[in-house]
């Protein structure tokens, strides 16, 4: 391992960067139009990345995926994949964050297990880690729920409720935004809390 690990100090990337890099990926592979984003067909066809599924990640280890050191593949909890597929469509978009954003990083580690990836992550200073991740989390919702469509069917939720004989203004905006978020979830197929991310960091919650 070439990194040093406790003088380490993290990329910084500001949000609006993340996004141009997400916006430039999904038109690359022509996947800027579909709604849901397509996250496994631009992992493994696109990217040429393996999904290998791993039973009992989860509990053995705390972590939903991990991403190998030469960003060929995603190894990924069996029953998150089986089960629960908003947060298994979010944890391949996550890790796909990371090969993005921290290939260099990656390259410069050597594991092949979970137990030494664990053990890696852990030597990381805490506060640089906590910047990775937030990366990672930024890329992954920027990615599976891109700008435009956001605000496009944003619009057309607010057009509903107007159509039902609502004014959107005499609702308070917390009460909005409640309404209006099971119906983008199902839209983007991803979980509530990513589509209130979403919103907020494109100011149409506030």
């Amino acid at each position: 391992m070439d990194i040093d690990l406790s003088s380490f100090k993290a990329p910084f990337y500001k949000y609006d960067k993340i996004r141009q890099i997400t916006k430039n990926l999904l038109a690359q592979y022509g996947k800027d139009n579909d709604i849901p984003v397509d996250i496994d067909h631009l992992v493994e066809f696109d990217l040429g990345i393996d999904i290998i599924p791993v039973h009992s990640l989860k509990p053995a280890y705390q972590v939903d995926s991990w991403l190998s050191n030469d960003l060929k593949a995603i190894y990924i909890d069996l029953e998150l994949m089986d089960k629960y597929e908003r947060r298994y469509r979010y944890s391949l978009a996550h890790e796909v964050g990371h090969m993005i954003l921290h290939s260099e990083i990656y390259r410069q580690l050597e594991f092949v297990s979970a137990d030494q990836w664990k053990n890696i992550m852990e030597k990381f200073p805490s506060n640089e880690y906590g910047w990775i991740e937030k990366h990672a989390y930024d890329f992954a919702g920027l990615i599976l729920v891109p700008d435009n469509h956001l605000e496009e069917r944003y619009k057309i939720n607010l057009t509903r409720i107007e159509k039902a004989g609502y004014s959107t203004e005499d609702f308070d905006k917390e009460i909005l935004i409640d309404f209006i978020v099971p119906s983008l979830s199902k839209d983007f197929n991803v979980s509530d809390s990513v589509i209130r991310r979403r919103l907020k960091y494109n100011d149409l919650n506030t």
